[in-house]
């Protein structure tokens, strides 16, 4: 029993030195602010198409890959120690930073399709630069509700989110007059913001509930 303590008292002091240099709330903002990089350059590339930079998106997906991992795990240590959970600012919203995170990394991963789409299509969508601008924008507006938390901010996101959905239809069609190949790349594009919209709002919706504990 007294080898077992030791251990755990190792175990503990080793996490208190690594979390003070690696707080979650600072690695959840740099995720923030990769995902939102990704965004700046999607209308560069849907308005003049430049695989550097579809392939830099690709690149930042993986580093966000890893950093989402690093979060959970953190998380799972603060959910059994609360000295933890006050050194990494995560006391009593573990489960809003879990699904944060969750959203950000899958907010990253269809970025990196989209990228991967405006690959094989080989040429600019540039019809589709308002819809990633929208996207970025509510992207934005969620995790600044977050962080603050402010449910003005996270209201606002929502709503924005119900009338996106109601000009879906608008997006799609704009894979018409294509051919098969090109019609199937495109709406996976529009999918996928779509989706990033989706995630958004999620993270808009745990900002509300957080300004009001």
């Amino acid at each position: 029993m007294k080898f077992l303590r030791i251990l755990e008292v190792r175990y503990r002091q080793r996490f208190f030195l690594d979390f003070k240099r690696l707080k979650t709330t600072d690695i959840v903002e740099k995720i923030s602010r990769i995902c939102h990089s990704m965004f700046s350059d999607f209308c560069k590339a849907f308005n003049e198409y430049n695989e550097y930079i579809c392939n830099s998106i690709i690149t930042r997906e993986k580093e966000v890959d890893k950093l989402h991992f690093l979060v959970l795990r953190q998380l799972k240590v603060a959910s059994d120690y609360s000295d933890i959970a006050e050194l990494l600012e995560v006391s009593g919203k573990i489960m809003e930073y879990r699904t944060v995170v969750r959203a950000l990394e899958r907010v990253a991963d269809h970025a990196a399709n989209i990228a991967e789409s405006l690959l094989n299509l080989k040429k600019p969508v540039s019809e589709l630069c308002s819809l990633a601008e929208l996207s970025a924008e509510m992207l934005q507006t969620s995790v600044v509700s977050f962080f603050k938390p402010d449910s003005e901010f996270a209201e606002e996101v929502l709503e924005r989110y119900d009338s996106v959905l109601k000009e879906e239809q608008k997006y799609y069609g704009f894979i018409l007059n294509r051919t098969l190949e090109e019609a199937l790349l495109v709406k996976t594009i529009i999918d996928s913001l779509f989706r990033i919209i989706g995630y958004s709002s999620d993270i808009a919706e745990v900002a509300i509930n957080l300004s009001a504990q």
